[in-house]
Parts: structure tokens; C-alpha cells; sequence
């Protein structure tokens, strides 16, 4: 597993893809796991449109939040993920 971050007892990762469900298309992937196992319903997905510039940093704060989502964090567990995200890539 290759971790970006780590909060609130997840590890955080991205993985990009081109050609994914729409033909020309760029995906980005951000999967969380517990310990080494991935928690197969944390997964987001974000999918860039054909037609508009791909930009990773838009695609990676779609698909951890859309990651997130499932976990049901409250505000301040929230704030410690997306505090680590822009601590990691510095905004």
C-alpha cells in the first residue's frame, strides 16, 4: 500500500487512471484502508469529463471526498483528514 496520509486510523491513497468507463476520459481514485486492509466501500472515484482539462487536485479532493463520505466522521475528525491532505500536498 502506498499511503499518502494517515488520519483518524485510515491511510489515505490516490491512484490515477486514463480510459476508464468513458472512453478518453482521466479517472482519479482514492481508496482508505485500516491497517493493511481496504475498506472496499471507502473507495471515491472521480471522473473528468472528455471535453474539460483534467487537474489532479481537483480530482483528488472529489474522490476523497466522496471516500469519506461512507465513514461517517463528524466535524472535527473531518477536519483532521483534510488538514492532513493539505499538509501532505500543500495545497
Amino acid at each position: 500500500m502506498n499511503k499518502l496520509f494517515s488520519a483518524n486510523g485510515y491511510d489515505f491513497n490516490f491512484e490515477y487512471d486514463s480510459d476508464y468507463s468513458i472512453k478518453y476520459s482521466r479517472a482519479t481514485f482514492c481508496r482508505v484502508y485500516q491497517g493493511e486492509k481496504e475498506l472496499g466501500y471507502c473507495i471515491g472515484i472521480a471522473l473528468c469529463n472528455p471535453v474539460d482539462n483534467f487537474k489532479k487536485s481537483t480530482g483528488r479532493k472529489i474522490a476523497l471526498t466522496k471516500a469519506i463520505n461512507p465513514l461517517k466522521l463528524n466535524k472535527e475528525q473531518r477536519k483532521e483528514v483534510w488538514d492532513k491532505y493539505f499538509e501532505k500536498v500543500k495545497k
